[in-house]
């Protein structure tokens, strides 16, 4: 069992049977073990999950309400051939229509980026995530 769903159950946020349900729904209609969980099982507490995720992902919990809009829009940049890699054995919808659909998509985000240049901030996907959130978080940290 994974780090989040082994913390659901020892903190008796949900039961191992609405775990295995909820991830048994992730198999079958994708989605992430959160969402499916408060969609199949009404007696998890959503603030409490919340505090969790945030817990499990090393992330300060989010508060209720609106979440303001951001002035800045973040584009990673990713090789091709470390896309590739990165894809293992399983490509999505969009990564099955080929390396020319790729192509044309990398470029008109980066006409969008070029545009854009004062809303669009354009990061180093060959990054480690870690430094790519990072990044984002030193653009998005002051904003209203």
């Amino acid at each position: 069992m994974g780090k989040l769903s082994s913390a659901l159950v020892q903190r008796k946020l949900a039961s191992l049977r609405d775990v295995e349900e909820a991830l048994a729904r992730q198999v079958l209609y994708g989605g992430d073990l959160a969402t499916n969980l408060l969609e199949q099982a009404a007696a998890v507490d959503e603030r409490a999950l919340v505090d969790l995720l945030a817990e499990v992902h090393g992330l300060p919990p989010t508060t209720a309400g609106r979440i303001p809009s951001s002035p800045a829009e973040a584009r990673l940049l990713v090789p091709g051939d470390v896309a590739a890699m990165r894809r293992g054995t399983s490509p999505d919808r969009i990564e099955r229509e080929g390396d020319e659909f790729a192509a044309d998509v990398d470029r008109a985000y980066r006409q969008i980026a070029e545009i854009f240049a004062q809303r669009v901030v354009v990061l180093d996907g060959t990054a480690k995530a870690d430094a790519i959130a990072e990044e984002i978080h030193g653009h998005v940290r002051d904003l209203p």
